[in-house]
């Protein structure tokens, strides 16, 4: 991702500026303007940024709203909730056919009571894939934390409350885990292309059309975040029965 060059700013108080200009849903490049600027400032007159500009709180209460662009809206908010959700599924019904033993895989009260935890986490991811004020792999840590939380959350939830409600063969199941995951990841790879939604902080010095490479990207490594968790588990579980059968 592009950053603002602002090597005047001191990273807290940079970090914290970002934090108060999203929550009043300052657009990425204006952002990037804020910080040239004050960076610009800092240098013209020797001061530092919070002798300057006081604390970051003040000063984003200081400036204006921005002319145009603002945050998504609940009902985007949802539309990705909507494209999200069917990977985590997909994800877990992946898992599940691998450490299955038998040829169905069973679903039981923990995979419902798991459903609730995994729509909390999509909804979870989605505001902090949309807050992020991060860069590099930074800015994917709270998602993947998330996603990881999840797991350990929803496999639990398996492990304890076993009653089964039903049973679907593997060779439905899995087929239809791999569609959850990979058909949303297509899809919003090509979304990225057409229209990327991301707003990635960026230097107004810097070039448009790589702004908008950087949105691309950002949008396209959140859309397949979950499938990269699903191949990693597959890797994991099949490296682990491999050890298995050789101690065995």
């Amino acid at each position: 991702m592009t950053d603002a060059h602002t090597p005047t700013i001191p990273s807290a108080w940079r970090d914290e500026l970002i934090i108060a200009l999203r929550a009043r849903d300052m657009p990425g490049a204006r952002i990037g303007e804020v910080l040239a600027e004050v960076d610009e400032f800092c240098t013209d007159s020797g001061l530092d940024a919070p002798t300057a500009f006081g604390s970051p709180a003040a000063y984003a209460a200081s400036l204006t709203a921005p002319a145009g662009g603002t945050r998504a809206g609940l009902r985007d908010d949802l539309r990705t909730v909507g494209r999200i959700l069917p990977g985590f599924l997909g994800l877990m019904v992946v898992q599940a056919c691998l450490g299955d033993d038998g040829p169905d895989l069973v679903v039981t009260a923990g995979w419902l009571a798991g459903l609730p935890v995994m729509l909390l986490a999509t909804v979870l991811t989605v505001r902090s894939l949309g807050r992020s004020t991060a860069t590099g792999w930074r800015a994917h840590a709270v998602p993947v934390a998330v996603i990881v939380a999840t797991l350990a959350v929803v496999v639990a939830l398996i492990l304890l409350l076993t009653t089964p409600v039903v049973t679907v063969p593997d060779a439905v199941a899995f087929p239809l885990a791999a569609l959850l995951l990979l058909g949303p990841a297509l899809a919003g790879t090509q979304r990225a292309r057409r229209r990327p939604t991301a707003d990635v902080v960026s230097d107004p010095r810097a070039d448009p059309d790589q702004v908008r490479r950087d949105n691309v990207r950002a949008d396209v490594l959140a859309a397949w975040i979950l499938p990269g968790f699903a191949v990693i588990g597959v890797g994991v579980t099949l490296g682990l029965n491999a050890v298995l059968d050789l101690l065995a």
